[in-house]
């Protein structure tokens, strides 16, 4: 029981080590472009992310509760309560928040605002699914009867699954970028040429057909 926490802090540290190689390779689909917020864009960003955790919690539980089949199982139930939420969170932060359009080509991707919206995402995300990781705990805890156990798999499972969310949003986002190009500007009208006054005089004068 004792080698369990220390098993669990290392496939953390793996897991948080890989974690942005594989989201920097999302799948080639269709950017949609600022402001115009799609579901299916949403849900495939949820499928990369939900690929990722799977993994990590498969591996986290397993370890904590030494079975395969329990960590398997209880890494299942959160995975299908969680995936619908991320899809949902994600399509309504782009609908009614959507990331900086960009302006000119070129233009630096801006790592700054992308840190302050994915932790506004993270945020709303995070308060939508307590009642998942409430609920994960409580069976870890029942399985197992290690208090020290259910706290040091949960605490690995949250530090991986924001590890992973900041990488996944950072990787579509960036992917998004490149994708969407700038607005084509508008051509300005050109003003109306006034008639010189030379070519005003020669058609008065000029004889009538």
């Amino acid at each position: 029981m004792g080698m369990r926490p220390a098993m669990i802090a290392a496939s953390v540290a793996l897991c948080l080590f890989l974690s942005p190689a594989q989201a920097q390779t999302p799948p080639a689909a269709a950017a949609p472009a600022s402001g115009d917020a799609s579901v299916m864009h949403s849900a495939l960003k949820a499928i990369t992310y939900k690929a990722g955790t799977t993994a990590a919690n498969v591996a986290i539980y397993s370890i904590a509760a030494g079975s395969m089949a329990f960590g398997t199982a209880l890494t299942a139930f959160g995975t299908a309560a969680s995936l619908a939420i991320y899809t949902a969170n994600d399509y309504l932060w782009d609908k009614h928040l959507p990331p900086p359009a960009k302006r000119e080509p070129g233009q630096p991707f801006d790592l700054k605002e992308e840190f302050w919206r994915t932790t506004d995402k993270f945020l709303t995300w995070n308060a939508t699914i307590f009642w998942v990781k409430g609920i994960k705990a409580a069976s870890l805890y029942a399985y197992t009867g290690s208090s020290t156990t259910t706290i040091v798999a949960v605490t690995a499972s949250t530090v991986v699954i924001a590890g992973l969310f900041y990488a996944n949003n950072f990787a579509w986002d960036y992917y998004d970028s490149l994708a969407v190009p700038p607005p084509i500007p508008e051509a300005v009208p050109t003003a109306a040429v006034p008639a010189l006054p030379q070519a005003a005089a020669f058609a008065e004068h000029a004889p009538k057909s």
